[in-house]
């Protein structure tokens, strides 16, 4: 019985496209996005002062990205149906170009730091709409391992990105890793069935459906909200102390594994 359970297990991490892209987009998310921590960049250039205007960049463009998104959706769902893979993969990889030429412009650092944080807030915006919906055209058991044994998969992934040098990981994220992911997305959109009701429907054609759904999850949205402010609060800690930035990226990915893990368990 104990075997089989293993087995199980073993069936239910076996990846698929979908998640292995999921998780390398997860992986290098943490390379640089979150919390404004870059581990794989020179520790000389994560000054505290760069680390703070990159993290506040990057954070308020990220929130705008996703507000303005609701509001398009419920005003203009024509848009949001198509599967812009492009219009996520340009300000992601202008962002990490702006983060690369900043280690060898001094003069020009903070500017760039700046409109890197804003790039790649919009580009990882983009991209965790793209997963959204793809993993949501799927039934409801398919998308939920998706992502289950995506999240699982990227933890392992960014472990696996330490064992590249430093001075090359930088530039393969926007030369190699970013293609990939941008492909398998690209790839399994055109799998989705479009005729499904959430592609076809219309928010104005009955706003007091999306006004009662508004009322019953607002209360989980603010948890989530709030778990994700007091995240933003533990990696502040990383901004004020560069130095210790890899080992709040690697706790939390630890933390994402072992969280993953026991839900798949469960």
């Amino acid at each position: 019985m104990q075997r089989e359970r293993r087995q199980s297990i073993f069936t239910l991490l076996r990846p698929d496209l979908e998640s292995i892209g999921y998780a390398l987009f997860l992986a290098i998310n943490a390379a640089g996005v979150w919390g404004g921590v870059f581990p794989f960049l020179p520790l000389a250039f994560q000054t505290p002062k760069i680390l703070f205007w990159f993290f506040l960049s990057q954070s308020l463009a990220f929130s705008a990205s996703f507000a303005l998104s609701c509001v398009g959706a419920y005003f203009l769902p024509g848009p949001t149906r198509r599967f812009s893979v492009k219009l996520a993969s340009a300000p992601y990889f202008l962002g990490w170009c702006c983060l690369i030429a900043a280690i060898y412009l001094d003069g020009a650092a903070l500017a760039l730091v700046v409109a890197g944080g804003v790039l790649l807030g919009l580009g990882s915006a983009g991209f965790y709409m793209l997963w959204q919906r793809l993993f949501a055209s799927q039934d409801a058991d398919g998308g939920s391992r998706g992502l289950l044994v995506g999240t699982a998969w990227g933890a392992v992934l960014y472990y696996a990105l330490h064992l590249i040098p430093q001075a090359v990981t930088a530039y393969l994220i926007p030369a190699a890793f970013l293609p990939l992911f941008g492909l398998v997305v690209t790839l399994r959109s055109r799998t989705i069935n479009l005729d499904q009701p959430m592609f076809e429907d219309v928010p104005q054609d009955h706003p007091a459906v999306y006004a009662h759904a508004v009322r019953g999850y607002w209360r989980s949205a603010l948890c989530v909200g709030a778990l994700g402010f007091c995240a933003g609060i533990m990696r502040s800690v990383a901004v004020a102390e560069p130095s210790i930035g890899i080992y709040v990226n690697n706790l939390s990915m630890a933390g994402m594994l072992v969280a993953a893990l026991v839900t798949i368990w469960l």
